[in-house]
């Protein structure tokens, strides 16, 4: 398995960061992030990535060609791998835990979420078939006590997901990044209905859209989660800033 985490040149303190938090994994490898104020919107358009004018900062558009070149290396290279965001925290036993887990489940995996975002729901299928599950979390409990998580070593398992926002970490096998390739692209404007929520969600990032596709798939979710993410807006590489 490898371990990548996903960082901007420019981003040296979050990098530090990231690698101070989550020393306890071995050899992990740096991509290059795209800083999305150097793209270019008409080229992108002709290479059919992007279709129309879809609400995406150039934050979040920077974050969306960073995950899917990943994906697209995973695809190409049949080597499934496990990808971060530079603000993810890991479990201090994160690699032993997500190898046993990986390996419960069925051969025909996608994709499973070490963690998402704390400000939002997860719906997972708590009872397989019968019905699913919303949970809830307290984010600003997560935030004043995220230093304690690499601390700790957790037991974990995992469900079929349904809906959830935050990629800050997780596997991808080959035919999941294909399937989310083929359904993600072209990034463009659009809508469904989050359960969890309650309401319709306006396609504003990349995993607004993936959160649209789950259900579709061979998704999980590990809970209690493997990894977490403060989520800090007021530094967070896809929020505009003023």
């Amino acid at each position: 398995m490898k371990y990548i985490y996903i960082n901007r040149d420019c981003d040296t303190g979050r990098r530090e960061e990231f690698l101070r938090n989550n020393a306890h994994i071995p050899h992990l490898q740096r991509f290059s992030a795209i800083d999305g104020k150097m793209l270019n919107m008409d080229e992108l358009k002709a290479q059919g990535i992007l279709e129309g004018t879809p609400h995406y900062t150039r934050g979040a558009l920077g974050s969306a060609l960073s995950h899917l070149l990943l994906w697209n290396a995973v695809a190409e290279h049949a080597t499934s791998t496990t990808i971060f965001e530079d603000d993810a925290i890991t479990c201090r036993n994160f690699i032993a835990e997500s190898e046993r887990v990986l390996q419960s489940l069925p051969s025909d995996w996608d994709i499973i979420l070490w963690g998402n975002n704390y400000d939002t729901t997860l719906t997972i299928d708590l009872i397989p078939g019968i019905s699913p599950c919303v949970i809830n979390f307290n984010e600003t409990s997560l935030k004043e006590n995220a230093e304690h998580f690499i601390e700790m070593d957790m037991s974990s398992r995992p469900f079929r997901l349904f809906q959830t926002f935050g990629i800050c970490g997780y596997s991808i096998s080959p035919k999941g990044a294909q399937t989310l390739m083929n359904t993600c692209i072209p990034i463009r404007e659009c809508s469904y209905f989050q359960l969890g929520l309650n309401r319709v969600i306006t396609n504003l990032a990349l995993d607004n859209i993936m959160s649209h596709h789950y259900k579709d798939m061979m998704a999980y979710s590990s809970f209690p989660p493997l990894c977490i993410s403060k989520n800090d807006k007021s530094v967070s590489t896809i929020t505009e800033h003023s």
